[in-house]
């Protein structure tokens, strides 16, 4: 046993060492209350800001759009380019701002010369503005999409500009404005307030001002003011609250006030939002509960030790201590270079990351604006990255990329910056290069990529398409310049991949229009603007009709009907077909049980099965619900999948099918001929019909290469026993060669287009 032998000395030390450690752990627990309380402020401070910067964002975003759809409108084109303002009225536009949400909006109409062509707000036209907007005249000059936060002459508004385009030539620019107040409701709603006051530098500029309040002479752009907060603005001066980095909390009137900077095109503070939260409203009771079992457990720890404590000398102890603490101080601080190093560089390739690169490329920006110099950003997306990782495993993926990042350090210089985004994209940033050494790189960049990259001595090819922005011309911020050449390698990848494009002002116009599609499209489906159009299946040899299949149909209430082939691959692409899908199964599954109550229908419902539908996990689940809500026979129901959907992942979809057959549905194969698919899967799919592809069908005649192989798909299906239809039928010769060889069911213009539902009902009354 342990033997100490104390002296009233130690003893009195052992005890004044005692008290020390109770007197620190009261202090370090009280610290750490201090310190989740103030977090918790933080935290609040920071949601306030961002609460506030997402609804700035969605503004800016929202102005930028409407500036974008104004600019597109036919009349004003019209009116621009044979300078008849006159042509333009308030009826005319104000149908594209009503369907916005957004309220107070205002718009101005300026043509190419400078003039102003229209203003909603007053009826003055035709004056010349360039000297007294200097911001309409810099965009005469160098036009391209604009959207911010501006102070005028009366208040601060949202403002975003737009060029106006006709007949490939710049003809005018639309402004369209808001004012900022309209975000005051929307903080309140989240239970935060807040304050705008404009920079002092804009104080003359403010020469008619809507509240003529002005304090330390800041103006104050907010309507009207909560006593509350200008209590605590005085209590603790403007000035303090504007270059305050974290939040304060005043006491007296019981507020958290933090602040938000608002900047103008060339990034200085414009104006500072003053954020107000009641701190009742923010919870401590986390910071309570911490503190009383912090102090428990203290105590607890104490009693428990305290007699072991005494047991060790101090100076063994002290010893002790400073060994482990030096090695804890070294561990952290590795820990602590690691996960900087994790946080700016990407894991696997070792290169920059995002984050790390958008710093370089700010920097770089400043150093090309004060020695006017050029540079080039270079956004680079692998061709086939996906079939390569489908191919061979995302292993051999992963060694690709860390190849290719050597072999892209290799082609650059030393000072430029390569980084990769994430998955297969790269970018490069090249400083003080000209045109000519831009394209000189691209050069040397797509014959590197000639060669193969060994992996475990197999030769591996790819390739990039790569989009190019250029500052100052194609942006002057980081996140423009990223996007743009975003954007430009996107219609790289569009023209046939392999290739470089440099971005140009006219794609981001395409790119806005893709998204104005693309936010309709997803408006459609919940506004049930799809309708089920059915295409009747005929036995040309017994004249019945043996089936229908189901096509959709998009009816825009400005547009009309758009066809599928203007909308279906997009929705493909953006992951919303499975919507679509189900959508129409239960439509379908609807009407075409109500024609079978009325004796109308007695044949098969063809219906398109997608590829997300055929790896989605629950896809048999929720078929066999919809057929049980609808109390659809799976007997009369027929789902078509295509050749290329089977052959991504012909094990797996084997399987689903096989599934699906056990469910007493039939199957077939549409489009076939035309995909990649093996006769010795053929043969285990369990399929009952085989679609032959209207491309066949088309130019069918006795003696041609398409009547070749449309006897040889014939033949194929009768060795197989399987059923078939000819789709894209037109022409008597057409039907006639095809019941000669032995396909008596017909699908196509010769019976019938896809009908809506009462075109339908008639033509099987009529049949």
């Amino acid at each position: 046993m342990l033997q100490i032998n104390l002296n009233r000395f130690q003893i009195f030390a052992l005890f004044i060492i005692g008290i020390i450690i109770i007197f620190l752990g009261i202090y370090a627990i009280n610290k750490r209350t201090n310190e989740l309380t103030n977090q918790k402020y933080l935290e609040t401070t920071q949601e306030m800001q961002h609460t506030l910067q997402t609804y700035i964002d969605e503004k800016k975003d929202a102005m930028l759009l409407i500036a974008h759809t104004l600019a597109q409108n036919d009349t004003l084109h019209q009116a621009l380019y044979e300078n008849n303002h006159e042509a333009i009225h308030m009826n005319n536009l104000i149908h594209i701002i009503e369907k916005t949400s957004i309220q107070d909006i205002w718009f101005h109409i300026v043509n190419k010369d400078g003039i102003s062509f229209y203003r909603s707000w007053t009826n003055k036209r035709l004056d010349s503005i360039k000297e007294a907007r200097l911001d309409l005249a810099h965009m005469l000059e160098n036009p391209q999409p604009i959207s911010g936060i501006s102070v005028g002459i009366y208040d601060i508004t949202f403002k975003a500009l737009v060029p106006i385009y006709y007949k490939g030539a710049l003809i005018g620019i639309v402004e369209a404005i808001s004012k900022t107040n309209s975000l005051i409701p929307k903080m309140k709603k989240q239970n935060f307030d807040m304050v705008v006051v404009v920079d002092k530098k804009y104080t003359e500029q403010l020469s008619y001002p809507y509240t003529n309040h002005f304090i330390e002479n800041y103006y104050i752009a907010t309507p009207s003011v909560n006593p509350n907060y200008l209590e605590l603005i005085q209590t603790h001066s403007l000035d303090t609250l504007i270059h305050n980095n974290t939040y304060i909390l005043d006491t007296k009137t019981n507020l958290i006030a933090a602040k938000t900077i608002l900047y103008d095109v060339a990034n200085e503070p414009m104006a500072y939002v003053l954020l107000f939260a009641p701190a009742e409203s923010i919870s401590l009771v986390n910071t309570y509960t911490t503190l009383f079992r912090s102090y428990f457990i203290f105590f607890l720890f104490l009693s428990l030790v305290g007699g072991f404590i005494i047991s060790f000398y101090v100076r063994r102890t002290n010893l002790v201590m400073t060994i482990v603490n030096k090695k804890l101080s070294r561990q952290v601080e590795e820990k602590t270079q690691h996960l900087q190093y994790l946080a700016h560089h990407d894991t696997l390739t070792a290169l920059p990351n995002r984050l790390l690169f958008i710093d370089r490329l700010k920097q770089a920006i400043l150093h090309a604006n004060k020695n006017n110099t050029s540079l080039s950003v270079l956004f680079l997306d692998l061709d086939r990255f996906k079939e390569i990782n489908d191919s061979f495993g995302h292993e051999w993926g992963d060694r690709l990329l860390i190849a290719i990042s050597k072999r892209l350090q290799r082609l650059v210089r030393p000072v430029d910056t390569i980084a990769r985004l994430g998955g297969d994209e790269f970018i490069i940033l090249v400083e003080e290069v000209t045109l000519a050494e831009t394209t000189h790189l691209l050069q040397k960049i797509f014959s590197a990529m000639e060669k193969p990259i060994f992996i475990e001595k197999t030769p591996t090819y790819t390739t990039f398409s790569v989009g190019i922005s250029r500052y100052p011309h194609d942006g002057i911020t980081p996140e423009i310049l990223i996007r743009n050449a975003d954007t430009a390698m996107y219609r790289a990848k569009e023209t046939g991949k392999n290739k470089y494009q440099f971005y140009d002002a006219i794609m981001t116009e395409k790119t806005m229009q893709r998204l104005t599609l693309e936010i309709n499209l997803r408006n459609a489906i919940k506004e049930d603007q799809l309708v089920a159009y059915f295409q009747p299946q005929i036995d040309a040899a017994t004249k019945k009709v043996v089936g229908a299949e189901a096509l959709v149909r998009w009816i825009d209430p400005e547009k009309g009907i758009i066809p599928p082939y203007d909308f279906i691959p997009l929705a493909e692409e953006i992951g919303i077909i499975g919507l679509i899908d189900e959508w129409m199964m239960q439509r379908c599954f609807k009407l075409i049980k109500e024609l079978q109550s009325e004796g109308l229908f007695h044949g098969k419902l063809s219906l398109n099965l997608s590829v997300q539908q055929l790896e989605q996990a629950n896809f048999l689940e929720q078929l066999e619900s919809f057929l049980k809500k609808y109390d659809f026979n799976p007997h009369f129901l027929e789902l078509e999948v295509t050749e290329s959907q089977i052959m991504q992942n012909p094990q797996a979809a084997i399987t689903t099918l096989n599934n699906i057959k056990n469910l007493g549905i039939s199957l077939a194969i549409d489009d076939f001929g035309t995909g990649y698919s093996s006769l010795s899967y053929l043969k285990r799919l369990p399929i009952d019909k085989l679609k032959i592809d209207k491309s066949f069908i088309k130019d069918l005649r006795d003696g041609s290469e398409d009547a070749a192989i449309v006897k040889a798909i014939i033949a194929l299906a009768g060795s197989l026993s399987l059923n078939l239809i000819a789709e894209g039928v037109e022409t008597e010769e057409q039907k006639e060669f095809l019941l000669k060889e032995g396909c008596h069911n017909i699908q196509g213009y010769y019976y019938a287009k896809p009908l809506e539902l009462e075109e339908f009902k008639t033509f099987l009354k009529n049949f």
